[in-house]
């Protein structure tokens, strides 16, 4: 738990990529959750909050922003893609 709540704001604070994460916070995808999920239900604000500093709040509302935009738009590509699928099923092509 602390290693992802280092990482979260390590992420914030360098205002870095995933990608760029070191190691020693564990994997990208994980922390990446952790900021969506803690978005969500409030644990996010309430860390931050505690640590009083706002330049890492404006940090954590740009970056779940973005993230809540990239889970839009990938949820858009999947919705046009299994309407493909089933528009190809229904007229007998594989």
């Amino acid at each position: 738990m602390r290693q992802q709540v280092n990482g979260v704001i390590y992420l914030l604070r360098n205002d870095s990529s995933l990608s760029h994460m070191p190691e020693g916070y564990g994997p990208s995808g994980t922390i990446h959750s952790v900021i969506y999920k803690w978005a969500k239900n409030g644990t996010l604000e309430k860390i931050l909050g505690a640590l009083g500093d706002p330049d890492l709040i404006a940090a954590a509302e740009r970056r779940v922003k973005t993230f809540q935009k990239s889970h839009e738009r990938i949820r858009e590509i999947r919705q046009v893609m299994l309407k493909k699928l089933k528009e190809r099923q229904d007229s007998g092509n594989p």
